[in-house]
């Protein structure tokens, strides 16, 4: 396959035309690090941004960056970090996952808004993207939004464009909202509890104080991190951010005495927990696929029961009882996996396919008529010629 690697916005606009005009589809990529989520594309030759990078303007006092689209993580987190500063969404990292040493891009992060455990208490990516710049399926330059969170002017296509996989257009430039990281990081982590209990243990303690992350792991996947493998049963970690964060830890192990196991994990081991649980580490050396799933959170015990999951799948419920993540070492039946996650406010997705591949099995949650419909007239009309990462989310978007 063909690698165009264009420089600037002019030369990949050029390339997007050239497409155009000879029905030739696009893989779109900018690392490609998270290649691998979604269908396969039926794309014959791939562009890349990851040669449009750099950051373009960083003002720490006014907590917004710009960044070209193929700009490296690593290199905005280090320049965010020397001033105190961080995402507020905290982006994943799926190289463990994918086993993929490639460079995760800024308008990777944006194009498949994957959050991590901040998301139920912080918000998604796409509620941090202020702006961007970027070449529809037409070949066109195109921007929106601005610097500043009032400037709503015309449609919020920031909210379209996060979240679409390179399917609508090629990222060139974003800007994201920044915020200062905690002066103090306290993790409380309860031994003993099950998934039955996790939404109940979640509000418990959201009663005696407030935490940016919550998740419980089982046992499978306590194994697989360093900190809490010896724990030999289910366990909630919560996570306290602040001045005061251990304290807050502490006084919110109190609730739970007699009932759980505690254990406290001051700033520097927490950081390093809530990295690993972030990145997922814990599924990255299972077998099998991996799938996300979103839903109600009174729902989640039951659906993690309907599984019917081997003893030893590692099980992750995070976004404090919001988002399952498990790998599928078993071989279910997707039919059920998606049957289960139908409710109102479910959706499955398929991070990582299994040794079976993707083209069989469906990667993001079957559309309603209404909607797919929508998502179809959205897709034509910033690339009516389907160039574009053709297939990958859906087989006609």
């Amino acid at each position: 396959m063909q690698l165009a690697e264009p420089t600037t916005e002019e030369e990949l606009c050029d390339v997007v035309r050239v497409a155009v005009a000879h029905d030739v589809p696009l893989d779109v990529l900018g690392g490609g690090t998270k290649r691998a989520i979604g269908r396969p594309t039926v794309a014959t030759q791939a562009v890349t941004t990851r040669r449009m990078s750099g950051i373009i303007d960083y003002d720490p006092t006014e907590l917004v960056m710009s960044a070209h689209a193929g700009t490296p993580l690593h290199i905005i987190q280090t320049a965010l970090a020397e001033r105190a500063q961080q995402f507020a969404f905290e982006p994943r990292g799926l190289n463990r996952l994918f086993n993929d040493a490639g460079e995760e891009t800024v308008g990777g992060v944006v194009a498949t808004n994957l959050s991590g455990p901040r998301r139920f208490a912080a918000g998604a990516v796409r509620d941090h993207l202020l702006g961007f710049r970027a070449v529809s399926g037409r070949g066109e330059l195109f921007k929106s939004g601005g610097r500043v969170v009032k400037n709503v002017t015309g449609y919020d296509l920031s909210k379209l464009v996060t979240g679409s996989f390179g399917t609508l257009a090629v990222l060139t430039e974003v800007t994201l909202r920044v915020v200062p990281r905690p002066a103090e990081t306290g993790t409380l982590v309860l031994g003993g509890v099950g998934v039955d209990a996790t939404v109940a243990v979640f509000d418990a303690a959201s009663q005696v104080g407030a935490f940016t992350a919550g998740v419980l792991l089982t046992s499978a996947s306590l194994s697989a991190l360093p900190r809490l493998a010896t724990i030999d049963h289910s366990a909630v970690a919560l996570r306290f951010e602040g001045d005061a964060a251990s304290a807050a830890a502490r006084v919110a192990a109190q609730a739970f005495v007699g009932r759980y196991s505690t254990t406290i994990l001051e700033t520097e081991e927490s950081l390093d927990l809530w990295a690993q649980i972030r990145d997922l580490r814990y599924l990255a050396g299972a077998p099998g696929a991996v799938w996300r799933v979103s839903l109600a959170r009174a729902t989640v015990a039951a659906f993690v029961a309907g599984l019917g999951l081997p003893a030893d799948a590692p099980l992750g419920v995070d976004w404090a009882g919001g988002q399952v993540w498990f790998a599928d070492t078993g071989g279910i039946d997707v039919r059920n996996v998606l049957k289960a996650a139908a409710g109102p406010d479910g959706h499955a997705t398929l991070i990582r396919a299994g040794s079976d591949g993707r083209p069989e099995t469906p990667v993001f949650h079957p559309q309603s008529d209404v909607v797919a419909a929508l998502s179809r007239r959205i897709k034509h009309h910033f690339d009516p010629k389907g160039v574009l990462n053709p297939g990958r989310m859906y087989a006609d978007i």
